[in-house]
């Protein structure tokens, strides 16, 4: 959505049909303060909005991101990796933890060379993901033993 703003594919009359405000409405009187704090002139939303659309699009597009690895203890940082900026990516990703979070999915387990992650977990306990995977591995074993191959 940032980027879109950036790009100017964002426009009032999209927001005031989204939100279901109309833009030509007088700002409350504190708004109207803190707009005047800012150095603003605006009298109305749709008034504030060509000025935040203006100041937005004159930024550059993100096109890198930067993670930042911290330690819980002390939040002193650990690392850095810069990443390319993938919109396809990110978006299919925020869409998939998103399904999740509104109840469209099971959750899931780490891969499974992750596992290790599992003994921190504060749902170690309640895992699905996890018994079904011991589970599995018991299965295993037991035709292991046997014999057979699963």
């Amino acid at each position: 959505m940032f980027d879109d703003l950036v790009q100017g594919k964002i426009s009032k009359e999209l927001i005031s049909r989204h939100l279901d405000l109309d833009l030509e409405d007088p700002l409350g009187e504190e708004v109207m303060t803190f707009v005047r704090q800012h150095g603003l002139n605006c009298r109305t939303l749709s008034e504030l909005l060509d000025v935040t659309f203006e100041k937005i699009q004159s930024t550059t597009k993100i096109n890198q991101i930067f993670i930042e690895y911290c330690f819980q203890e002390d939040h002193s940082t650990i690392a850095f990796d810069e990443v390319q900026y993938d919109d396809v990516w990110l978006q299919s990703t925020f869409k998939h933890c998103l399904s999740f979070w509104n109840g469209d999915r099971e959750a899931e387990g780490v891969d499974i060379e992750e596992a290790w992650k599992c003994q921190k977990c504060d749902f170690v306990d309640l895992c699905v993901w996890r018994a079904r995977k011991a589970q599995e591995c018991m299965e295993r074993n037991i035709a292991n033993i046997s014999g057979k191959t699963v």
